[in-house]
């Protein structure tokens, strides 16, 4: 198959952001499977900045991408715009079997369906999470859902959801359920068999050796929950000492009140935020830490839980749609009420005092992984998707 995958920005170099990940692990897939994967993306180095290149194309694990300048770049309001990326699908649209949008409310999406309607190429929407008004700049999505999204959609043949919350997201915005595939994200597992050696990320954080290490990873946005899990945090270190909190992630607007809180609480000295980590020291605070907690109040499916899964390590999360399939209360990890800190507390300090318990947790979890998200078998039923729409 000739497949063109679309999307805002990609990783590399794009770091910040879930779908950017999520599509390059399923252009990478589909490339080692032999079809022909091309990606069209744009110019977007992080949620603020752009970067320069001499080569709009390249060509990175046997995907060939194109890089395509912004002409318009406002990350305030979530907008971009790149004259030659639309050219480009104006005038090689018709060269592919099908197109896989990995955008809901853009004009790339506005785009691509208008011209993949034109040429009678088949489109399928992935709209990872952005479904919902009720995150992010809302009364620009109603804007936008008022004049373009019934033209978006009506040119869509097939779209995937993550999990049945999205699915039924879909559903309400009057998408028939023949047109929408339940398929969750995967991760390449390979990528977590040999891992950095223990301790490691301590050692470059000044951390002690026989320190635990409560974990966030995420994006720092106010429906990650993260006020919660600092507070429960002082009421951890009332029960035991020789504990840290590590937060890592980037800024979504979040970082300065989160600070702010830490210091009123006299608790600098305990929790860590590191910034952004890729790569090999992203890894390395995985092995280090002693628990991940996602205490968010909003989740269609983080890949911090799969990517802790991987390095065998339990999950405290929030008892939440786009969580509660994810986490076996019990067996991977614990599940609690968003916002209780109480029972964060007590979750969290029964795992750093039962290391037993814990490293089972984990084994189950990474058990879990293996089972049912690994990439390979995720593009498996992408595939079928695909041959579908053909």
């Amino acid at each position: 198959m000739n497949i063109l995958q679309v999307i805002n920005a990609y990783n590399p170099p794009y770091s910040s952001g879930g779908a950017a990940f999520i599509c390059r692990n399923i252009s990478e897939a589909l490339a080692n499977k032999k079809h022909n994967v091309t990606v069209y993306t744009t110019n977007i180095l992080s949620k603020n900045s752009l970067f320069s290149f001499n080569s709009n194309k390249y060509t990175y694990n046997k995907v060939n991408i194109y890089y395509f300048k912004n002409n318009i770049f406002d990350s305030s309001n979530i907008f971009y715009y790149s004259n030659d990326l639309v050219k480009y699908i104006k005038n090689n649209a018709s060269n592919f079997d099908l197109i896989h949008l990995h955008e809901y409310r853009s004009y790339l999406s506005l785009a691509i369906t208008y011209y993949a309607n034109k040429y009678k190429i088949p489109v399928i929407l992935q709209a990872h999470g952005q479904v919902p008004k009720l995150v992010g700049k809302k009364s620009l999505k109603y804007f936008f859902d008022f004049f373009f999204s019934k033209k978006i959609l009506s040119n869509v043949s097939m779209f995937i959801a993550l999990n049945q919350m999205e699915a039924d997201q879909y559903l309400n915005l009057g998408i028939s359920e023949r047109k929408i595939a339940v398929i969750p994200n995967g991760i390449e597992f390979t990528n977590y068999i040999n891992l950095p050696i223990k301790g490691s990320f301590k050692k470059d954080f000044n951390i002690d050796s026989k320190e635990k290490i409560v974990l966030f990873l995420g994006r720092l946005n106010r429906i990650k929950g993260i006020n919660f899990l600092i507070k429960s945090f002082v009421d951890v270190k009332k029960e035991k000492k020789n504990v840290k909190l590590v937060i890592v992630g980037p800024d979504d607007g979040y970082l300065q009140e989160l600070k702010c809180l830490v210091r009123d609480l006299k608790f600098t000295d305990e929790v860590l935020f590191t910034g952004p980590l890729y790569g090999i020291k992203k890894l390395a605070v995985f092995v280090d830490s002693d628990v991940v907690v996602l205490p968010s109040v909003y989740e269609v499916f983080p890949m911090t839980l799969l990517e802790a899964y991987s390095c065998s390590k339990p999950i405290i999360a929030s008892d939440i749609d786009g969580l509660r399939d994810l986490v076996k209360n019990g067996v991977t990890g614990f599940l609690f009420k968003p916002g209780d800190i109480q029972r964060l507390t007590k979750e969290i300090l029964e795992l750093l005092n039962n290391d037993y318990k814990s490293r089972e947790m984990g084994k189950m979890g990474n058990k879990f992984v293996k089972q049912y998200f690994t990439i390979d078998r995720v593009v498996d039923k992408l595939l079928e998707v695909y041959q579908k729409v053909i």
